[in-house]
């Protein structure tokens, strides 16, 4: 990010991190002073967080049995579509085609390496309350691992809003409104607000 923001003589920026880009915009964040506001769409915080504490504790050993792990993830990404396409991304990104490539490197996703008490910048942190492939409860923990924020907002799109998806893909009208009124203002637009373009 300081290079992005060196090479275009910028002194103060806002940044937007949609997707898996939440994780890398609240990083960025707390690295770079430059960046003023952030907004977090939908924030990922730490991919074993979805799961409950006791099966987290379970996950990592499980990383040794590399030739059950990639056929279980083979079957898994058959009966899930959403796990399907999270897998491909992160073979795409990594430039491998074993299964376990992608359980490498999502657990690198976590809270430690994303620092989130190192951001003191202003944050708006956005989900779909049936978002499956970045749930809420990411949402929810990566709030509370703001405790140097400046200020944290937290807005969560409804079914009735047709933005309750992931990225808010049926309605993204409402949410790059929600956003972009974020960032000119500070004020989040509740539930049900029909703004004005």
């Amino acid at each position: 990010m300081a290079a992005v923001l060196d090479r275009f003589a910028i002194e103060r920026a806002a940044i937007v991190g949609i997707s898996m880009g939440g994780y890398w915009a609240i990083r960025a964040a707390g690295r770079e002073p430059r960046i003023d506001r952030v907004v977090s769409w939908p924030p990922v915080y730490d991919w074993l967080y979805q799961l409950p504490a006791p099966v987290r504790a379970a996950v990592r050993p499980m990383f040794r049995f590399r030739g059950f792990m990639n056929w279980s993830i083979r079957v898994c990404t058959r009966l899930f579509p959403v796990l399907r396409h999270a897998v491909d991304q992160a073979l795409y990104l990594v430039d491998r085609h074993e299964p376990m490539a992608a359980a490498d490197w999502f657990p690198g996703m976590n809270a430690a390496h994303l620092g989130s008490e190192r951001v003191t910048q202003d944050v708006l942190l956005c989900c779909g309350e049936n978002d499956a492939f970045q749930p809420p409860v990411l949402t929810r923990c990566q709030a509370e691992a703001l405790s140097s924020a400046r200020s944290v907002s937290v807005r969560t799109f409804t079914a009735a809003e047709h933005a309750d998806s992931h990225c808010q893909m049926g309605n993204l009208d409402l949410a790059w409104r929600v956003v972009t009124t974020w960032l000119r203002d500070g004020s989040v637009l509740p539930a049900g607000h029909s703004p004005s373009p």
